[in-house]
């Protein structure tokens, strides 16, 4: 799988990739779907002609691989001269696939397969907002060309009017897939998962979403409800998220392009997770796991952390 050092389609080697971690799920089929990271923050210095080198090609970054394990359902280990399982890319346009979860039903027709999307960075606080993707399989997300909902990237207005398959692809519902939700900006979403446990039943069966981000919008751990097929459920605008230490508490999701838009709503089984001194650390949620007592366990990385959420 790629690491830190890549070559791109167009032969570029990059030494140091932002995105060499892995998240992985399997199916119930026993098909296994791996996040393959983008090299880089925004694929830059973007072409007018040519579409970002890192997400082309048989081997693209930005993506979820998809392997099948042999009759059986074992993948073998790997000898010395083996070539590497036969693979599939599901689907592209993906920076950072940290934050999976696939409903137990998937791949069932309608089952909801998620990914939240750690997007661009930029110096505002409030743009562009992460994102709650559904996946499916062949279609483009967006990355680098779309954020938020279908802006276009700046720096590629020119190439997306280009006579290509990507040709105004933000409104390509054909080929683009929109998000299914905004997060709140740069909460760098890195955990995801559907709880099923004994010890918290008001929780059962809802997502519950870990972001990171050390900015106002992030440390904190999300709750979602859920319709029968796994997926959040969206709600008429204004909907609104937290702003640690804000003047304004909160703020609604909205767009560089629009006023408040639906997005799903949620509560906070952990808030106000920053810094206050002598009070209490800043906390990042890094990653997530149900135990089979029904308890949460959350990896926090900025104290170097594993805490235990009990019901009591």
């Amino acid at each position: 799988l790629p690491g830190s050092r890549v070559t791109l389609s167009d032969g570029t080697v990059i030494t140091d990739a932002a995105h060499p971690l892995k998240a992985f799920v399997f199916d119930k089929t026993g098909k296994l779907y791996v996040n393959v990271g983008a090299p880089s923050d925004n694929c830059l210095p973007a072409s007018a002609t040519k579409p970002c080198a890192a997400g082309e090609g048989p081997s693209p970054l930005a993506a979820i691989w998809t392997f099948t394990p042999p009759a059986g359902g074992i993948f073998p280990a790997l000898k010395p001269g083996d070539a590497n399982p036969p693979r599939e890319i599901f689907a592209r346009g993906l920076r950072n696939s940290m934050a999976l979860a696939m409903h137990p039903d998937f791949p069932d027709a309608g089952s909801a397969f998620l990914q939240a999307e750690n997007g661009r960075d930029l110096p505002d606080i409030f743009m562009p907002n992460e994102e709650i993707n559904a996946l499916e399989k062949g279609r483009h997300d967006g990355w680098p060309y779309c954020y938020d909902l279908k802006t276009v990237s700046r720096e590629y207005r020119a190439f997306l009017r280009t006579a290509s398959t990507y040709k105004n692809l933000c409104d390509n519902t054909a080929l683009y897939r929109a998000p299914l939700s905004l997060l709140p900006p740069h909460g760098a979403p890195l955990a995801m998962l559907y709880y099923h446990g004994a010890k918290f039943p008001a929780l059962d069966g809802k997502l519950i979403v870990g972001l990171h981000g050390y900015r106002p919008t992030g440390s904190r751990i999300l709750v979602y409800d859920v319709d029968d097929k796994g997926f959040p459920k969206i709600s008429p605008p204004p909907v609104r998220y937290s702003v640690s230490c804000a003047a304004e508490p909160s703020r609604p999701f909205q767009t560089e392009n629009a006023p408040p838009v639906a997005a799903a709503a949620f509560t906070e089984l952990v808030s106000g997770w920053y810094r206050v001194n002598g009070g209490r650390p800043q906390g990042a949620p890094v990653g997530m796991t149900v135990a089979s007592d029904g308890a949460i366990w959350v990896v926090e990385d900025k104290n170097k952390k594993i805490l235990r959420i009990d019901s009591t």
